[in-house]
């Protein structure tokens, strides 16, 4: 009996965090979360930052995926000097198929982290070559539009003024055709 109370006292004791950690590993993910929050609410930055990024983790594995961005999100504006909030969320984004946004954190992320670093070359490289491709098919598409244009008027060749480009074959005059 007196063991019940003391586990009871002794984990009522204990910060939200660690209780958080303590639920999460043993998979109460809503009960989790619920404790990451009311931990953010009590710290100051960047523990704050790094206790909603973890909720938003948290979120994250039960399925919730709308929540979790929106946590992320308020992790950054929270702490907004914080990078791991700008690291996870350029994660997500990239994840997501957001990849200009996910550049833009990775950018800021960049100096802290070397897989940012990483990310952030391979996502500038992808977007450059994605948009050379572009350029080049829309300038094919603007040349066939202008080669199929029935309305231009058709060029003739340098220096031949009325050169006729039909094969002239000349007709025997001894064939003779029944009607």
């Amino acid at each position: 009996r007196y063991a019940a109370l003391l586990l009871l006292l002794t984990i009522g004791c204990q910060s939200p965090g660690k209780r958080a950690e303590k639920e999460a590993a043993d998979g109460n993910f809503p009960e989790a979360a619920k404790l990451f929050w009311q931990a953010a609410l009590d710290a100051p930055c960047p523990e704050r930052g790094r206790f909603l990024l973890r909720r938003a983790q948290i979120q994250g594995q039960a399925g919730y995926d709308d929540l979790n961005g929106a946590t992320i999100d308020q992790a950054i504006r929270s702490c907004p000097e914080l990078p791991d909030g700008y690291w996870l969320r350029a994660r997500r984004n990239r994840d997501r198929g957001d990849r200009e946004q996910a550049m833009n954190d990775a950018r800021f992320a960049r100096s802290y982290f070397p897989e940012a670093r990483t990310m952030y070359s391979e996502l500038a490289m992808e977007l450059e070559t994605e948009r050379s491709i572009r350029e080049h098919a829309q300038k094919l598409i603007t040349e066939l539009q202008a080669a199929l244009d029935p309305t231009k008027p058709r060029r003739k060749l340098p220096g031949r003024e009325a050169v006729t480009l039909t094969r002239q074959v000349p007709l025997p005059l001894t064939l003779r055709y029944q009607v």
